[in-house]
């Protein structure tokens, strides 16, 4: 795709002659365009889910609320390096649930009963 773009719109390097009449301008041959749309229509049938997407998003937000309502209230669970800095417990949370990767939240999470 990207190699029929550059050859397709190599008029508009300006580094050849373009026959007059000729339009120039940035785009693809018509073979790869009609596959790339056909690739872009499967991509929104089979692969990309909106609602299935909006559904997790609202299911990590429950879980980050929970996990910030009960580490606020429990901030001696925090590793101690998270409560070395300055005296501002939800920071300590923040800083904490900010450096979890997904999984790991979706662990503590579970092993604190929150969902």
């Amino acid at each position: 795709m990207v190699c029929d773009i550059i050859e397709h719109s190599w008029a508009a390097s300006g580094r050849i002659e373009v026959k007059k009449g000729i339009n120039i301008g940035i785009g693809m041959s018509k073979k790869i365009r009609e596959a790339t749309d056909i690739l872009r229509d499967f991509l929104f049938a089979k692969v990309y889910n909106v609602q299935s997407a909006q559904e997790e998003s609202e299911k990590a937000r429950v879980l980050l609320r929970k996990l910030y309502a009960y580490l606020t209230r429990h901030v001696r669970l925090l590793p101690a390096e998270y409560r070395l800095h300055g005296d501002d417990k939800k920071r300590w949370v923040i800083d904490y649930i900010a450096g979890m990767t997904d999984l790991y939240a979706q662990k503590i999470a579970d092993e604190l009963s929150l969902l």
